[in-house]
């Protein structure tokens, strides 16, 4: 916030910059929506972000036929509907995904997202026991924000519900 004698300073002396104003018109100019889902990896083997990790979102399309449960008792199997492409994106440098579905509005529903890991680790010369991870979840308020962080290694992960 910026202070009645920051504001008085500034203007009895143009050129004098005024570090609090920076700061607070800034955010505003590169604002994220807020109702979307993101994503961020860290390799905690090599201690840095994972970069260049290709991640794809689906979206559940429930099947127009489909009875409470299908033969198996999944509500979510290939008999009660199909995975719908929602986007496709990877990790920026910093390892994060600001919006795995770019040009797609969020929804309430069942989503999924599928990270091809075995093709990062093999960029680093390493093996790993994960080809790849898929994480599925579920909105309820589209209008919130949504984030799914990922600790990686090549021979485990772990995810939890971000903010």
């Amino acid at each position: 916030m910026i202070s009645s004698a920051g504001l008085l300073n500034a203007e009895t002396n143009p050129t004098e910059d005024t570090h609090q104003q920076k700061q607070t018109d800034e955010p505003q100019k590169y604002a994220m929506p807020t109702n979307n889902v993101s994503s961020h990896i860290l390799d905690i083997a090599a201690g840095r972000p994972a970069e260049g990790v290709k991640c794809t979102a689906y979206k559940w399309k429930v099947s127009e036929q489909r009875s409470e449960k299908n033969v198996t008792g999944d509500e979510h199997g290939e008999e009660g509907g199909n995975w719908e492409l929602w986007g496709q994106t990877e990790t920026n440098e910093q390892g994060r995904i600001a919006i795995v579905h770019p040009g797609k509005a969020l929804s309430e529903g069942i989503f999924k997202l599928h990270f091809r890991t075995k093709e990062y680790f093999e960029g680093q010369k390493r093996n790993t026991f994960y080809p790849f991870i898929e994480i599925v979840f579920q909105i309820d308020d589209p209008t919130a924000h949504y984030h799914v962080p990922i600790t990686l290694s090549n021979f485990g992960y772990s995810t939890y519900k971000g903010q």
